[in-house]
């Protein structure tokens, strides 16, 4: 399985060698500084992202640069379409049980009788929603995962900012303010150009309320 993780991810992909959640399963832990434990089936059928709110995260039948010509998917973990960790301080989740089909996001089946496609876009900038991809069958052909942080405010969010983010978001409510201050500090040094006071009052609105 190839990978392309942008920096400032943090994620736990869990992939399944059948439809429905399962057969054989791995899991692939994705960490803000770029490290990746484990990987997933070669068969992939079926998954489960846990991961910081606004991740992405592209399932692709090709490797290539032209991957959207070929069957892909999308999966965003949004925070009005997861389904929240049991763990005090986990990630919440999106389940797809059969990479082929559209259920529920919380689904733990796929299920025959009311199931449908997703929506079929040609390329992931015109999507919408919390799913959706291009081509045909996907299950079982997966060969590459993108995962990335989206943009958010119209801003691309820098190598920094979305380290800080991703590790901001997993703190317990009593240690953000904290870690938030040190973040602001050392962005306030790292960031350059003129949305500088832009980004650090998005990044302390977002956290300090």
């Amino acid at each position: 399985m190839i990978w392309k993780v942008a920096s400032g991810v943090r994620a736990d992909i869990a992939g399944y060698a059948a439809r429905n959640l399962s057969g054989a399963r791995k899991v692939a832990q994705l960490f803000p500084g770029g490290a990746r434990k484990g990987d997933l089936p070669a068969s992939t059928k079926s998954v489960v992202v846990r991961a910081v709110p606004g991740t992405r995260v592209v399932f692709a039948a090709s490797s290539t640069d032209a991957w959207e010509l070929a069957s892909w998917r999308c999966v965003r973990v949004l925070e009005a379409t997861s389904v929240p960790s049991e763990q005090k301080h986990g990630l919440p989740g999106v389940r797809i049980p059969d990479l082929d089909a559209l259920d529920p996001f919380d689904a733990k089946r796929t299920d025959a009788e009311v199931q449908s496609g997703y929506p079929l876009v040609a390329s992931l900038a015109e999507g919408v929603g919390w799913t959706y991809g291009g081509g045909g069958a996907l299950a079982g052909r997966v060969t590459m995962v993108l995962v990335d942080r989206e943009e958010t405010d119209g801003l691309v969010l820098t190598p920094g900012e979305k380290v800080a983010m991703a590790i901001l978001d997993t703190l317990p409510a009593d240690a953000v303010p904290t870690a938030l201050d040190a973040a602001l500090a050392v962005l306030q040094h790292e960031l350059s150009g003129a949305d500088v006071d832009e980004r650090l009052t998005r990044l302390e609105g977002r956290y300090r309320g």
